[in-house]
């Protein structure tokens, strides 16, 4: 296991591992540990391409999968399933999917306005059913919370 990175430990019937990156937030539901971090009330949901103010940052997320030998396609369309409904959410800035040049390996690029929308959209019924069929035919889903860096001098 890479330093820095925590696998959440789950009930063993749901084979399905998530590898989570500098955070303690658990996505899916399975256990939230986020209540020790502060929640922004004053951020709110925006349509998708509208910019955030810079008092406001949002929550940046990149999540990775890797297909299984020979299960790319079908799981490319369960991957895009997961777009509509999410875009539908509250606090969806962005959620686009994309197609890694490495074989069979998919990225959801997401914003979303706080990490309470992402922790809803974790407990959301279509993000669950992606759970239950991941593991017919993917390997672990990582997924990273992000911090974006100012570069301004």
């Amino acid at each position: 296991m890479n330093a820095g990175r925590k696998t959440t430990d789950f009930d063993a019937s749901n084979s399905t591992q998530v590898h989570l990156q500098n955070t303690r937030f658990v996505p899916f539901g399975i256990r939230h540990s986020m209540e020790h971090l502060p929640m922004s009330s004053s951020i709110k949901a925006r349509p998708v391409g509208k910019p955030l103010s810079t008092k406001s940052r949002g929550v940046w997320v990149i999540a990775r999968v890797a297909a299984r030998r020979g299960k790319a396609k079908p799981l490319k369309t369960l991957l895009r399933g997961m777009v509509a409904p999410t875009h539908a959410e509250q606090g969806c800035l962005i959620y686009d999917l994309y197609e890694s040049e490495e074989a069979e390996t998919f990225y959801f690029y997401e914003l979303w306005a706080s990490k309470r929308d992402l922790k809803r959209h974790a407990a959301s019924p279509h993000f669950r059913r992606l759970l239950e069929a991941l593991p017919k035919f993917a390997g672990p889903l990582d997924v990273s919370l992000l911090t974006k860096i100012d570069v301004r001098h």
